[in-house]
């Protein structure tokens, strides 16, 4: 039986199940509360629903809407159609960076006036499917919000950097919001490397020590207006800056007796800022209603890496590898909507965009005294450029009271232009667009399909060659990539019960052509075409209220996922899973608002597993030794803030991973050593203190 069958069986299977005990549990539920109610197949929840959980932003309700999944954009150029499943007062955000999910948490909770679910099917807004969280807003308030999170760490500098603040509110009928915002990072790790034969007998032990850091603050500025005769104007600005370094230290102990101890120290760094710019402006227009957006982003990076060895006080030699890269992207699009009413609705919409990315790199090795000599390094300097166009035409329409249906068909047009050593310029012509569909089984059930024909995006560095210093591994740059384009099927069943617990249970299956993994290039490996792969998810999410077991003011929000693939080896032919696929990952999280208090706590565990990366002459895996398992209290009235402490990593675990090299290709030499590590990086303890003003 094929897999796909196979996955199909489950999934009915289980949505009998998950519909059976929805019937089961929904006679035992209590009556829902005025504060969440059905309307015109809408979930909607009040303020006064979140009160439990003292939300300080409108993200902090979001995230507490039960059974719903923040669905970020994909990394994609352009807008086009899809992005995240989150609208602002029924608009989506022009912006990438600058994302619906970042305003809201500058937005304070009391501007809320309701959160509104609903199907994206029904929205006339391409692209949109599943659930669509509409977050309305009414910010004639001015109101300020904070929040500190620092963290501490035995054996680490502590965290004492992370934070934001903002201000947002209305002045002369324009709403705003101006936040400040740094991501602060202090990680790190230590533990033991062991290096085997094929024999299995131990060559050398490695003790290792890493420790990245960097500072990342934001500065965002988001505008809106809406004038008497309803046309509406908005603009949303981010500039930043990343600094970022990373040391590793190493010292190798081989295991006969007469060698001498090497001592080896990685150093990394990047210096970057960035810029990005989005506005949009929406008005009536020829019976309906057209929406201009307009988007600029930019990154300039400096990155550096340097690897030196010693024997004792003998100097073994060093290398250093430098890469400048200016990227950017400019898009240009407009959206004509018609609303016929009762659900039906057309959107004609066009796009134009222009990508680049400008890379320079250098390698060198060092001497002793610090100078440098450079090393012949083909394919590193060249400059990518897209030139993207796409039209696109979207139909909304209900099919009887229980049945809706949104179709689209796309056409997109892509011109690659590469300058440097390896010139090269190509254009594609590519059809796309999809078929989704909602039924209400019942009041409650509501199940959705979706077909999509999907057109994939290259990653510009793909095109040039790298090398890492850290793992002693090069890439090969491929200028004759192509875009993969996929089939994508997927089915879900929804359950909402009287007591607003919530479950999902979804299937979605690729059949990808063109797929971009690891190929042999010359005598290395790079990113390159393989023909066909095929990819099938299968998961189920959901938040369960405790309620009616005894515990009132508890709920279970949970994640389940399995997932299997299949790809030839571009190298040895054998049919194996993609490269570093997450196999299957479980998420449990409980939380308990101790009713007529201001006191709350949880626990949450997850795991995953993943699939290996295979290249042409290695395989490594990446793994955990333990769940990771997180446990926090929280005050919501601390001095007029919510403070919460959490415990993360109760159980210590490791992260582990190896590498197995072999002589030359895999597909015709033989296995050599074995690299194995285990790096423990200790129970985190850390503060989250929110507050308005």
């Amino acid at each position: 039986m094929s897999k796909v069958k196979v996955s199909a069986s489950v999934f009915a299977m289980l949505a009998a199940l998950t519909v059976g005990c929805a019937f089961a549990q929904e006679e035992s539920a209590r009556e829902g509360s005025p504060l969440a109610y059905t309307e015109d197949g809408r979930q909607v929840f009040l303020p006064g629903y979140f009160e439990r959980f003292g939300p300080q932003t409108a993200t902090d309700m979001l995230r507490n809407v039960p059974g719903f999944q923040i669905r970020e954009g994909d990394d994609r150029r352009g807008f086009g159609q899809g992005g995240f499943n989150v609208l602002i007062n029924g608009a989506r955000v022009s912006g990438k960076s600058t994302n619906p999910v970042s305003i809201l948490s500058q937005t304070s909770a009391e501007a809320v006036v309701r959160i509104e679910i609903v199907d994206g099917a029904t929205l006339g807004i391409s692209g949109l499917s599943g659930q669509v969280a509409n977050v309305v807003l009414n910010q004639e308030k001015t109101t300020g919000n904070w929040e500190y999170n620092p963290q501490f760490r035995k054996g680490l500098t502590s965290r004492l950097l992370s934070g934001s603040v903002s201000v947002s509110g209305k002045r002369n009928n324009v709403t705003y919001t101006v936040g400040l915002e740094n991501n602060s990072r202090r990680n790190g790790a230590w533990g033991d490397e062991f290096v085997t034969n094929a024999a299995g007998e131990r060559l050398e032990r490695r003790y290792e020590e890493i420790e990245p850091k960097g500072e990342q603050p934001e500065l965002t500025v988001t505008l809106g207006h809406k004038s008497e005769a309803g046309n509406e104007a908005n603009f949303n600005m981010k500039l930043g800056v990343f600094d970022f370094e990373n040391s590793i230290f190493s010292e190798y102990y081989p295991l006969m007796p007469m060698d001498p101890l090497e001592l080896r120290r990685f150093n990394e760094a990047e210096d970057e800022w960035n810029s990005e710019f989005g506005a949009d402006y929406a008005f009536d227009f020829l019976g309906g209603r057209l929406k201009l957006i307009g988007f600029n982003y930019r990154e300039n990076s400096d990155y550096w890496q340097t690897v030196v060895s010693h024997e004792g006080d003998n100097y073994l030699g060093g290398d250093r590898y430098e890469q400048e890269t200016y990227e950017g992207e400019s898009i240009l699009r407009g959206e004509q909507s018609w609303d016929y009413g009762e659900g039906r609705s057309f959107e004609l919409a066009g796009e134009v965009a222009y990508n680049f990315v400008d890379n320079e790199a250098a390698l060198y090795t060092l001497a002793e005294d610090g100078s440098q000599t450079e090393i012949d390094f083909d394919g590193a300097d060249s400059k990518v450029e897209e030139r993207r166009g796409e039209v696109s035409a979207t139909y909304n329409f209900p099919l009887g009271e229980k049945l809706a249906l949104q179709s689209s068909l796309a056409i997109e047009y892509s011109e690659l232009e590469q300058s440097g050593e390896f010139a090269n310029k190509r254009s594609f012509t590519r059809p796309k667009g999809f078929v989704s569909a909602t039924y209400k089984l019942s009041e409650k059930t509501e199940l959705r399909g979706r077909v999509e024909r999907e057109v994939g995006q290259l990653d510009f560095f793909a095109f040039t060659s790298s090398i890492n210093l850290e793992s002693e591994n090069g890439q090969e740059g491929n200028t004759d990539l192509v875009p993969q384009q996929s089939w994508i099927y997927e089915a879900a069943i929804e359950r909402t019960f009287d007591d607003e617990s919530k479950i999902t249970l979804s299937i979605v299956h690729e059949e990808i052509e063109d797929i971009v993994q690891q190929i042999p290039i010359g005598d290395g490996d790079g990113p390159g075409n393989v023909p066909s792969a095929t990819s099938t998810r299968l998961q189920l999410n959901g938040t369960q209220m405790l309620t009616n077991y005894g515990i009132k003011g508890g709920e279970i929000t949970y994640d389940f996922r399995l997932r299997d693939s299949e790809i030839a080896d571009p190298f040895t032919g054998d049919i194996r899973r993609l490269n570093e696929q997450t196999k299957w990952f479980y998420r449990i999280e409980y939380r308990h608002d101790i009713p007529d208090t201001d006191y709350a706590y949880g626990a949450s565990i997850e795991d995953f597993k993943l699939s290996p990366v295979y290249r042409r002459s290695q395989i490594s895996q990446f793994s955990q030794s333990k769940p990771t398992i997180e446990i926090y209290a929280e005050h919501k009235d601390f001095f007029g803030a919510t403070a919460q402490v959490y415990v993360f990593n109760i159980l210590n675990y490791t992260e582990d991973f190896t590498r197995d090299l072999y002589a030359g290709s895999r597909a015709d030499s033989t296995f050599v050593v074995r690299e194995a590590r285990e790096w423990a990086f200790n129970p985190i303890v850390g503060v989250n203190l929110s507050g308005t003003f």
